[in-house]
């Protein structure tokens, strides 16, 4: 009878060894839960960067969009929904073209923009900027012709096929008056 008791639990001790070095195993064994709701991004430091786009108008001209920065920082966004590549810019400069019509003349006028920092949204093609100056000038025949220069508390602009978009708030101008 002893022994048949001492075999039976021996067994179950070793049955229960082994159920707990099994869980200990699988516990360390398995990866650490992401936490789904917590956005992911990774990040990259970059200096002297540039972007060029070329918009082709109906007409089949082209304008020219040029921007510049010092340094950014370009991050990859993702939550549960989406992802999205966004740059953060620093010691931004940028040279945009648009075609403008005045009485029935078709004219390019080109916007000059500076600003001390920036964000770039790779989906959007879109660039917000604080405190951004601001200038603009028309491409005649006779030369450039100053038509303002001004500053703007916030700045939204997006590049896309026929004409950039630009929305300004807060904006102050300095108008050029025409020489007689």
């Amino acid at each position: 009878m002893f022994f048949k008791k001492s075999f039976f639990y021996g067994c179950l001790g070793l049955v229960l060894f082994i159920g707990v070095l099994g869980g200990v195993m699988f516990l360390l064994s398995k990866p650490p839960s992401l936490n789904r709701n917590r956005a992911l991004t990774t990040e990259q430091t970059k200096t002297g960067v540039v972007k060029e786009a070329f918009l082709v108008q109906s007409d089949g001209s082209c304008l020219h969009e040029y921007l510049s920065a010092k340094s950014s920082v370009f991050k990859l966004v993702k939550d549960q929904k989406k992802s999205d590549f966004i740059e953060n810019l620093e010691g931004i400069s940028a040279v945009l073209e648009e075609m403008v019509t005045h009485n029935g003349q078709a004219s390019k006028q080109i916007r000059c923009l500076q600003a001390d920092h920036g964000t770039w949204y790779y989906a959007g093609n879109r660039l917000t900027a604080e405190g951004a100056a601001m200038s603009v000038v028309e491409a005649q025949k006779s030369g450039l012709k100053p038509v303002f220069q001004g500053h703007a508390d916030k700045l939204d602009m997006q590049l896309q096929e026929g004409k950039p978009q630009l929305k300004i708030e807060g904006f102050k101008a300095k108008l050029q008056k025409d020489k007689p």
